[in-house]
């Protein structure tokens, strides 16, 4: 395993790695908060191929003042670091209406939030203004008081949001940040407010817009999928990917109702 630490006074960036494998190998890469427990930037892997470099690049929209890399592969120890390169992350804030004071709010308060859930303990959180609040619980329950197998959920009517302590815990920050997004979209962007494929896409347009890592998202949303697997969801799963592949290629714009 390579370990290094990186100060990037918390400045938006992408960290580039040049990775050169020396067997088949599955290479795992993590970054996380080298001060604050439970903090996780991006937590990936790739399998690569027998002398073929390729490039990493750790998107941080947010980012720690410390960050400590982690690089190891299934063959333990059979890789090099060829190169590492770091450049300013440029969001492209023109897909998105941030011009809606409100939505720049949610946003503003998603990212802390993601950032800090970690080492948060559960209770209710608000933003600075108090116009937005997180109900933060072990899990989350039912009406029966039974535990629900879910990160997340919106009240429609108050637009309060839910989330469990214990699957956020397993989750990066840009994939906290992605659910949060999710939940938001359900009550202030949705045109159908129980469209979840429409959830999906807002919330995706806004996370990518930001310049956070197309892995993550897609990880996150794996992860959730995993544990209820419906047809549904399957669906979802294969639209959302499709949706974050060609955000690059295709122009998305989105409204906010509030």
């Amino acid at each position: 395993m390579k370990k290094f630490n990186y100060e990037t006074s918390g400045r938006p960036l992408i960290f580039e790695i040049h990775i050169k494998p020396l067997d088949n190998t599955r290479v795992f890469i993590k970054v996380e908060d080298a001060v604050l427990e439970n903090t996780v930037f991006t937590d990936r892997f790739k399998d690569m191929k027998k002398g073929k470099t390729e490039k990493f690049f750790i998107r941080m929209p947010l980012s720690p003042k410390l960050a400590k890399f982690q690089i190891w592969d299934s063959k333990k120890g059979s890789f090099v670091i060829i190169k590492t390169k770091v450049e300013p992350l440029i969001a492209k804030m023109d897909l998105y209406d941030f011009g809606n004071r409100d939505a720049a709010k949610f946003i503003i308060f998603a990212e802390e939030f993601a950032q800090k859930s970690g080492y948060h303990s559960p209770g209710t959180y608000y933003n600075d203004t108090g116009e937005f609040q997180i109900t933060f619980m072990p899990m989350i329950k039912d009406m029966m008081g039974e535990n629900i197998n879910s990160p997340a959920r919106i009240n429609s009517k108050t637009g309060i949001i839910q989330i469990s302590k214990e699957k956020f815990n397993n989750f990066t920050v840009p994939g906290r940040f992605a659910i949060l997004l999710h939940e938001f979209a359900h009550v202030f962007a949705n045109k159908n407010m129980r469209d979840e494929i429409e959830a999906d896409f807002h919330a995706a347009t806004i996370y990518l817009a930001l310049g956070y890592p197309q892995v993550d998202l897609l990880n996150v949303f794996a992860s959730v999928f995993y544990y209820s697997d419906t047809q549904m969801n399957r669906e979802r799963f294969k639209k959302l990917y499709n949706y974050a592949r060609n955000f690059k290629d295709n122009i998305y714009q989105i409204k906010y109702k509030i």
